[in-house]
């Protein structure tokens, strides 16, 4: 589909046109300086048919008849339908998963993202939350004017960076118009930092993204859907910030608001609640039963396990709860 085509649909149903910085999401808080978030892209695998999800994405936009037939798959599936903003939807996998079942990845870039807005991406995670599904990539960006990527480097050749990232995954690239990008964590990386120029936004606007993959981007997910619309650029911050930190009064200032998320991830956050469920099934219900039998029938046994339980949970449980409710 031309690009000519998806900007029209955008304009028709009155959502933002690819570039519009007014689409972003969240207002800015009154005290970070000024700085815009946007969630600037999200990958979202569901168990669910192709056609299924393209039916979701066009209702929540507000359109209808705008995806079309690639001809062709990738990333493992047969099938691919390409929507407005560059979005694009993959269906019919190669190989049949038997957790997964029927499956579909929808991708969702910077320009789908600012389409959808906050509230839409809300509404696109409630319809999905009613099936399986993982987040396998999402991008939080802040566009601000209190430091450029050159700026930024030289912090870390100061030694004032502080990062979960190996040393080695630091690198600066120039391109012919010399605006550069600063790298901090590696390409396959659960997390890595992008700053760059983008003087197309405005005079001396440079952007932080933070790139998320898999269980770390399920878990901010997750986290920012149990806040309102208005504190998702804080929580945004927040997440940065379990990422880098710099010794420096200009990321002080970007991140004045916020304190570090303290987020820690358990191995196995990536364990659904059906799968979870389908495993005491099997493995712990005869023993269950057996505890049952022993009291005569009495339930209240179980009870006591499950209280001595609560008090252990731990990130992965939290994670396994939040996905049964919502």
């Amino acid at each position: 589909m031309g690009s000519n085509r998806s900007d029209q649909a955008a304009a028709e149903r009155g959502t933002p046109r690819a570039g519009d910085r007014a689409a972003a999401g969240t207002p800015p808080p009154a005290d970070n300086m000024g700085v815009e978030f946007r969630v600037d892209w999200l990958t979202l695998t569901i168990a669910a048919p192709v056609d299924w999800c393209v039916e979701q994405v066009q209702e929540l936009l507000g359109v209808q008849g705008v995806f079309e037939e690639a001809g062709h798959g990738a990333q493992g599936y047969k099938r691919m339908m390409l929507g407005p903003g560059g979005i694009v939807v993959l269906g019919d996998p190669v190989t049949v998963d038997d957790t997964w079942g029927t499956r579909a990845t929808v991708r969702l870039p910077g320009r789908a993202c600012a389409a959808f807005g906050v509230g839409g991406l809300r509404s696109l995670a409630q319809r999905v939350g009613e099936r399986r599904h993982q987040v396998a990539r999402l991008d939080l960006a802040f566009d601000h004017q209190l430091f450029s990527s050159a700026t930024f480097f030289e912090a870390i050749r100061s030694g004032e960076v502080r990062t979960l990232a190996k040393r080695e995954t630091f690198r600066q690239l120039r391109d012919l118009n010399d605006q550069g990008t600063v790298y901090v964590g590696g390409r396959t990386s659960a997390r890595m930092l992008r700053v760059y120029d983008k003087p197309e936004l405005g005079e001396g606007v440079c952007r932080v993204e933070l790139e998320t993959k898999n269980d770390r981007a399920q878990a901010i997910w997750q986290d920012l859907l149990a806040h309102e619309d208005d504190q998702w650029a804080n929580r945004g911050l927040a997440h940065l910030r379990d990422y880098v930190d710099v010794e420096r009064a200009w990321w002080h200032q970007l991140v004045a608001t916020v304190e570090r998320a303290g987020l820690v991830l358990a191995k196995r956050i990536d364990l659904g609640y059906r799968q979870a469920r389908e495993w005491v099934l099997k493995q712990v219900a005869p023993m269950l039963a057996v505890i049952v039998a022993a009291n005569s029938g009495d339930l209240g046994e179980l009870e006591s396990i499950v209280k001595a339980g609560m008090p252990r949970l731990k990130a992965r449980h939290r994670a396994l709860i939040a996905e049964a409710l919502n």
